[in-house]
């Protein structure tokens, strides 16, 4: 999967995974996927991942999947060659192996005992452009908490996917989320919630904020390559 595709997927549908592009869902054009490799289906309030007997098999966190399998929020699917991350929101499991399922290799776990859902990972898997995208995509609400090395904290409280408020030390709106853009190490922890809109809620929709801090931080940049150029 290509850095910052989202793929939504749906309660009542099953996805077939594969390169038969008459047949599947989502199209893995590459010689080593089978025409169907794998489908998601969702039975019982949770997401699950069966292989359809696909030669190089279908493998979660490592795992080789032998027949069907649940998935959490943050597993690593691979279908050779290719690699992509499972996001919930959290299911809420009784079976506490499951519950504190991790996974090293991609950053990225679920927290279990948290009713309302939380998702938490490293910067270095997920930028901060993509953690705002996926959560404006699936419109959901709560607070968005990245910690840097720097011990710089910033917050961004989301309403059905639209920001409403970001903090960065005393930096509030745009220029918020233009400093947040340049942050590429870290840690993030989304928790979903309710949040109450503050007063001063930002009206500007999210895409058209991150488009507007992604120009501002264009123009910034070949700012610096030009000064650099006329230097003496």
């Amino acid at each position: 999967m290509m850095r910052g595709l989202i793929l939504p997927l749906s309660h009542k549908e099953d996805f077939i995974l594969g390169r038969d592009r008459n047949l599947c869902d989502v199209i893995l054009a590459h010689e080593h996927i089978s025409k169907q490799h794998a489908i998601i289906s969702y039975r019982g309030g949770r997401f699950f991942i069966r292989d359809l007997g696909a030669l190089n098999g279908t493998y979660v966190n490592g795992e080789r999947v032998n027949g069907i399998g649940p998935l959490v929020a943050g597993d690593e699917i691979r279908l050779p060659p290719y690699m992509m991350l499972f996001f919930g929101p959290d299911h809420a499991v009784e079976d506490p192996l499951v519950n504190s399922k991790t996974s090293p290799s991609s950053g990225i776990k679920s927290s279990p005992g948290q009713k309302t859902g939380s998702i938490t990972g490293l910067l270095s898997i997920l930028s901060v452009s993509d953690i705002i995208q996926l959560i404006n995509f699936t419109t959901q609400s709560g607070v968005l908490t990245v910690r840097t090395p720097e011990l710089q904290i910033v917050e961004v409280t989301f309403l059905e996917g639209e920001i409403v408020q970001a903090r960065v030390a005393d930096q509030t709106g745009i220029d918020a989320i233009h400093t947040m853009l340049g942050i590429r190490s870290g840690e993030f922890e989304f928790v979903q919630g309710n949040p109450t809109p503050p007063e001063d809620a930002i009206q500007q929709s999210t895409v058209s904020l991150l488009l507007e801090a992604t120009r501002l931080r264009d123009e910034a940049s070949l700012t610096g390559h030009l000064s650099a150029g006329f230097s003496s």
